[in-house]
């Protein structure tokens, strides 16, 4: 983006010099690609300056990833509680926050057990009670 040139190098060099990182840039949404490689990583980054409700990182969950996420103010939500979060900022953080989470492969997991909350058959008693409540 206009004005994240300096961020972009700086983050380029570092994955660049990492046998144990893959950047892939420009994948569309849905992407077949994507899902396989989610799948195969260890580790889900999500270094946004601004999301609302990463579906992303619902899915990392969903497979049992490690999160390292920006330290912003959605991944403060109970579901991410456990992701270890870097200031996006500061490439220096993130690549702290990256060394670090390689060498812990047993932290930086959500737990699982908050999946259930996006079972159809929650959504759906969520959503009555919505209506209920307004009604």
């Amino acid at each position: 983006l206009p004005g994240d040139e300096n961020y972009a190098r700086e983050l380029e060099f570092i994955v660049e010099n990492s046998s144990k990182i893959e950047w892939s840039k420009g994948l569309p949404e849905n992407a077949h690609d994507l899902v396989k490689m989610v799948k195969k990583c260890r580790v889900f980054a999500l270094l946004s300056k601004s999301e609302t409700q990463p579906i992303s990182i619902l899915e990392a969950i969903s497979m049992n990833k490690q999160l390292l996420l920006s330290d912003r103010k959605y991944s403060y939500q109970s579901y991410f509680r456990n992701a270890l979060k870097v200031d996006p900022d500061n490439v220096q953080n993130i690549e702290q926050g990256i060394k670090k989470i390689f060498e812990d492969s047993n932290n930086f997991r959500a737990d699982l057990k908050f999946l259930e909350d996006f079972q159809g058959n929650c959504v759906a008693q969520k959503y009555i009670d919505v209506y209920r409540s307004i009604l």
